[in-house]
């Protein structure tokens, strides 16, 4: 519009001239700013279409990691307590091990008897009453009593 104005046209008093090109400046630079509103919106609104997502996604991995650490804490803080009630009961066995070390005298071990051993052994006295002719002798009580009083 000032270009219009400032070209050869028909003559107009300068006052007037001067008055018609401050107006055209203002309208041109309302025009131009009104321009630079609408492609900064645009381009604003594109951004945060654009970063809307991304953000959302921190957000969520924000919130994920502050529960996971609040997750990890509380298991760190129970792994602490059973730890120490092991450590209690370690102690606690130990103390029972001890008394029952110092309390129990060691078991005889029993003897254990090889053919060898049995061969080697005494025999039994034979009873004084038995007779071999005779068939299938089983001594009384008073003579297994008086067998075993001899061999004492």
């Amino acid at each position: 519009m000032t270009a219009a104005v400032s070209s050869k046209g028909p003559r107009i008093d300068s006052e007037v001239k001067n008055a018609i090109l401050a107006v055209a400046l203002l309208k041109e630079e309302d025009a131009v700013n009104v321009h630079a509103e609408s492609i900064t919106d645009t381009i604003v609104s594109k951004l945060v279409k654009r970063i809307e997502p991304v953000t959302h996604r921190m957000a969520s991995s924000a919130d994920f990691a502050a529960a996971n650490g609040l997750t990890q804490a509380e298991t760190i803080l129970m792994l602490k307590d059973v730890s120490a009630q092991l450590q209690l009961v370690t102690v606690s066995l130990n103390k029972a091990l001890e008394k029952a070390a110092t309390q129990q005298q060691p078991a005889a071990t029993p003897i254990q008897l090889t053919w060898a051993d049995v061969a080697r052994a005494k025999p039994l006295a034979i009873p004084t009453d038995y007779n071999p002719d005779l068939p299938a002798q089983r001594p009384n009580s008073s003579n297994i009593l008086h067998t075993m009083q001899r061999r004492s």
